[in-house]
């Protein structure tokens, strides 16, 4: 895509301020291997995965903008996880209900990684039915509109509801809230979390 096809949010194409940002990205999220997703522990941040049919559409978008707007960020910075022909490398992303409709339209059948400040949180968006929210535990407790345990209740009866997908499918899905649950919590700084099985990248 061109850049005039962007009609509220700026792609970013200046070489060294796309490093910056890849940089700032890496400190939370390895993206180096092609056959899974890590997840670099933070210390004291949780990481929770939430349903979501896609990026952030209805209560979602209102969510995310509520959150970020409430601790004062006015942009987000946009990340694809995965090589997109004619994509920016990273966007930034205004805090309005008209961007966000925009990053759902035109890059909600995509990976991508949004964020702000050093990061100071990092919400994974998949194309798998999900977001991994990561961050302080306040933050993610705002975005969510919940606790943090009640979050991860859901999350389980969404995976133990899909029984009209792939016996693959499921587990990926109980591998991750594994993993989140158990094994982010435990890690010590700075440890990889992988975010699905080997070789199960979908």
């Amino acid at each position: 895509m061109s850049n005039d096809e962007w009609i509220f949010f700026h792609p970013v194409v200046n070489s060294e301020s796309v490093n910056e940002i890849q940089k700032k990205l890496s400190k939370v999220v390895d993206i180096s291997r092609e056959d899974n997703l890590l997840l670099i522990k933070q210390s004291g941040w949780v990481a929770v995965p939430v349903e979501s049919g896609d990026h952030f559409s209805g209560d979602d978008r209102d969510k995310l903008l509520d959150c970020v707007l409430e601790y004062g960020y006015r942009e987000i910075i946009a990340v694809p996880l995965e090589k997109l022909n004619d994509f920016p490398a990273a966007f930034i992303i205004p805090s309005t209900a008209e961007s966000v409709e925009e990053f759902n339209r035109k890059c909600g059948g995509f990976w991508f990684a949004i964020f702000a400040g050093k990061p100071d949180w990092v919400i994974l968006c998949t194309k798998l039915d999900y977001l991994v929210i990561t961050g302080k535990p306040s933050f993610v407790r705002q975005f969510l509109g919940s606790e943090i345990d009640e979050a991860f209740s859901l999350f389980y009866k969404f995976a133990s509801d899909c029984t009209y997908e792939s016996v693959t499918w499921q587990n990926r899905l109980f591998f991750l809230l594994e993993q989140l649950k158990t094994e982010y919590p435990s890690a010590e700084a700075d440890r990889a979390i992988d975010l699905f099985p080997p070789n199960d990248l979908g």
